[in-house]
């Protein structure tokens, strides 16, 4: 992109892009680095959440404590904060019974996919299809079930319920952390994902253990 600007400025000018070959190379570089900048965003992103960049402002040794209490749950550092939070307004605060209603089911969702992980783990049901079969697990169950429709606005499998999105990105999340998985990736060193229809989720990462 910055090498493009830099020739049409050139054209702009009257002089010509080939006898500017300094710019045109900085440009490039410019473009490269933009471009780095970008692949690497995901996994700034992802060690952000979980050492918790939004619990800075705790004492260091209260930061280490919620980092040990969050991987106790399964849980990533913010995942956790944001549990905490949401448990105290729960419990303290002026919510319309609405929202109150939509936060608990949520809570109670999460919860019940951790706990939902942790079993078919520990009973040797891990495989790279993990996420889909926890997600089965939950939707399918009349009382989880019934939750996670209160929490997304919508049907187990309406694609389109306004907060679905938002919650099984947190819940592929959590599931893989609950059981200390990693993303698996292909040949091509991209992330591995399969399709599916019919389900609450439409798509979801493979997963693989460390041996």
């Amino acid at each position: 992109m910055a090498e493009d600007t830099t020739i049409a400025a050139g054209e702009d000018a009257g002089i010509e892009a080939t006898k500017t070959p300094k710019a045109k190379k900085s440009g490039a570089k410019a473009a490269k680095a933009a471009k780095a900048a970008n692949r690497n965003r995901p996994a700034r992103k992802k060690a952000a959440a979980a050492s918790g960049s939004a619990a800075n402002f705790l004492e260091p040794e209260v930061r280490a404590a919620c980092r040990k209490a969050a991987k106790d749950q399964g849980m990533e550092m913010n995942h956790f904060l944001q549990k905490a939070v949401e448990t105290y307004m729960l419990v303290h605060g002026d919510l319309e019974p609405e929202l109150r209603a939509r936060i608990s089911a949520k809570r109670q969702v999460i919860d019940g996919a951790v706990r939902t992980a942790r079993e078919i783990d520990g009973t040797g049901g891990f495989d790279e299809n993990f996420v889909l079969n926890v997600m089965k697990a939950v939707t399918t169950d009349p009382e989880t079930g019934k939750l996670y429709e209160t929490a997304i606005g919508g049907k187990v499998t309406d694609e389109k319920a306004p907060r679905k999105s938002s919650l099984n990105q947190q819940l592929g999340r959590v599931i893989k952390t609950a059981v200390g998985a990693k993303a698996k990736r292909n040949e091509a060193g991209r992330l591995a994902r399969a399709q599916v229809a019919g389900e609450a989720i439409t798509s979801y990462t493979l997963l693989e253990k460390t041996a």
